[in-house]
């Protein structure tokens, strides 16, 4: 658990460096064929649970209203490690912290948002 715990803070940690400024340019030099990756499975595996257009299924929606006001590191922290107790999966084996921190804040614009 302890572990757990240590490498969790440490994601949370390392996105909020991206959020705070310290890794912007790293965030900023994702490359546009890895976000439409990105925002491919957003549309093909994020969809499953979140419904069409990721307006809320059996997981809640993703819309920047529902994500209105939340804190950006801790959007990137579940979207890499999920939520425990729920469906929720982490996806840090296929995704960087950076580009979770990019992903979360591109659904708080919305999805279509360029």
């Amino acid at each position: 658990m302890r572990r757990s715990v240590t490498i969790g803070a440490a994601a949370w940690l390392a996105a909020a460096a991206v959020v705070a400024g310290a890794g912007v340019a790293r965030a900023a030099d994702i490359g546009n064929d890895r976000k439409v990756e990105l925002l491919r499975m957003l549309d093909e595996t994020c969809a499953t649970c979140h419904g069409p257009g990721l307006k809320g299924g059996m997981g809640g929606p993703l819309t920047p209203v529902a994500l209105a006001g939340k804190d950006v590191a801790d959007l990137a922290d579940v979207i890499l490690h999920g939520r425990e107790g729920t469906m929720m999966p982490g996806f840090a084996a296929g995704m960087t912290a950076e580009e979770a921190v990019w992903l979360a804040g591109r659904l708080q614009r919305g999805h279509d948002a360029p």
